[in-house]
């Protein structure tokens, strides 16, 4: 039993109860004429079930490209410009 609640499924189950509760308390406080608590309550609650997410899924995640003697990836891949141009000699006789 102790191995289906570790790591990431520990997180993804506390973020459901979170984004759970926070609706469930959010819904209570309206009904009961707390409108602008309740808006409260959702921006932390909601916020913290995104921050919680991000931290979890997208934090760890590598957006780098390769590494190493690419160049410059906005140069062309032409490298003509770098060289002179040569014009073609004519040879007299």
């Amino acid at each position: 039993m102790n191995e289906l609640f570790t790591g990431k499924r520990r997180y993804a189950m506390l973020l459901v109860v979170v984004f759970a509760l926070t609706g469930i308390v959010e819904n209570y406080l309206v009904s009961i004429g707390y409108g602008t608590l309740a808006t409260g309550v959702f921006i932390i609650g909601y916020g913290h079930v995104v921050i919680g997410a991000w931290y979890v899924w997208l934090r760890p995640i590598e957006f780098t490209g390769a590494v190493g003697d690419a160049g410059n990836i906005w140069d062309s891949d032409d490298d003509s410009d770098d060289q002179s141009e040569k014009t073609p000699t004519s040879t007299e006789e």
